[in-house]
């Protein structure tokens, strides 16, 4: 740190400021007018820099993660414009073969094709996007955000009433 009557030039920048005194790197420095007429900041010469050769850190505004909210609701928008499958094609045919087995007696095979189960898998997530959609007006009502169990025991109460 130099200091004249004029200018003070300070190497990495000021810390803080008060009234009287200008703390740079935690050392109080006694001061007489304001900052911008004392204060001169200038940088390390190139080949005096410590990380010569190295990453260079840039003096603009830092990036900011953005906030959970934002990034949920850029989910949501991503899901709501795709068209492609919610549920792995694979998984969900292993899972139809599993029922079926257990539904049949062990003598009977069935071959599926493959137009059949990606009907099958249309209608399944039709079926639940639905029924979140409407667990999610439940919670609405009951003025909350957030999805719960209760939401979908009272769609299926409604649902039996309705059938009725």
């Amino acid at each position: 740190m130099h200091l004249t009557k004029k200018t003070m030039t300070i190497q990495y920048g000021i810390i803080g400021t008060n009234a009287h005194t200008l703390i740079v790197h935690g050392v109080r420095v006694p001061m007489l007018g304001s900052v911008s007429e004392f204060v001169q900041i200038s940088r390390p010469a190139p080949e005096e820099s410590p990380n010569r050769g190295r990453f260079e850190p840039s003096t603009s505004r830092p990036r900011t993660k953005p906030r959970r909210k934002s990034r949920v609701l850029a989910t949501i928008r991503k899901f709501q414009r795709s068209t492609e499958r919610l549920i792995r094609r694979l998984p969900f045919a292993r899972l139809i073969r599993s029922i079926l087995i257990d539904i049949h007696p062990a003598g009977i095979q069935f071959r599926w094709q493959g137009i059949a189960i990606d009907a099958l898998q249309e209608a399944a997530e039709a079926l639940l996007v639905a029924l979140f959609s409407d667990a999610n007006l439940c919670a609405l009502h009951a003025r909350r955000v957030t999805v719960m169990p209760k939401d979908f025991l009272l769609l299926r109460k409604l649902n039996s009433v309705r059938q009725f």
